[in-house]
């Protein structure tokens, strides 16, 4: 198998996530941001080019297996992982809760994710040792040296891509905030957010709120250590009760690499 990433993102995050939690092996193809396209369209059909509330027909992770099957959008990815490869103790989905499950990611993946994105760009673009940093360590040479060479272009389109405004970072952050006290006002405290053990929601809810978390014990890219005000809002987010949530997420169940998995 193969997985096309963008390394540090967390919808390929959460796809990753749940592959290793099953113990999946496969070789991932780690791309950056605009330097994705190229691959992810030779890969994904022209019919399954299907843009969604967080992306373009052109947005990764994309899996392909090993018949020539390809799977789009990290939904897809984390269903596929646990339906051929969960059994009764390692389901994220267990059979009880699984309709539960599966309305409380939807907003999670659709809203908040696609807002702490936005979030983690506002603050990396101007952050230039930060995002060099974060580059160096996730990708191979020549897309470093792609990256050098394009980086003030690479950053304007990624401005304009994710439309990063002031008065947008603004509306993001105050709906960041919100939705965070009303995650954590679900949780309350509780261990987990359905039944007494670790399911989809609390992989989806760690993955789509770690950009403002970051870095996180056991995140699968290289993420450096962000200060300035990004670290004072990092700080605030963490110290919710569905931020201690996330990162105990990550500390017990991120769990290792499994042996096989390989980058490129």
């Amino acid at each position: 198998m193969e997985l096309l990433t963008i390394p540090f993102s967390h919808y390929n995050e959460r796809a990753r996530w749940a592959m290793q939690h099953h113990g999946l092996a496969a070789h991932e193809r780690r791309y950056l941001p605009m330097l994705h396209f190229r691959p992810v369209r030779d890969a994904v059909p022209e019919a399954q080019r299907v843009a969604d509330k967080t992306g373009s027909g052109l947005s990764t992770p994309v899996l392909v297996l090993d018949d020539g099957t390809v799977l789009t959008d990290s939904t897809r990815i984390v269903r596929w992982a646990d339906e051929t490869h969960g059994d009764e103790t390692r389901t994220l989905y267990p059979a009880a809760l699984r309709e539960q499950i599966v309305a409380f990611e939807q907003p999670l993946h659709d809203d908040i994710g696609r807002d702490t994105r936005f979030l983690a760009y506002w603050f990396l673009l101007d952050d230039g040792p930060a995002f060099a940093e974060l580059v160096r360590h996730n990708v191979g040479l020549w897309q470093r040296a792609a990256f050098t060479l394009g980086s003030p272009l690479a950053k304007a389109g990624m401005r304009k891509r994710f439309g990063l405004t002031q008065p947008r970072y603004e509306k993001v952050r105050a709906r960041i905030e919100a939705a965070v006290a009303e995650l954590s006002a679900t949780l309350g405290d509780r261990e987990y957010f359905f039944g007494d053990r670790f399911t989809a929601a609390d992989l989806t809810a760690a993955t789509m709120l770690s950009p403002a978390l970051l870095p996180l014990p056991g995140y699968g890219a290289r993420i450096p250590e962000i200060r300035g005000p990004y670290g004072e809002l990092r700080d605030q987010l963490a110290a919710t009760a569905v931020g201690r949530h996330a990162r105990r997420m990550f500390e017990r169940h991120r769990g290792d690499t499994p042996a096989g998995w390989t980058l490129g």
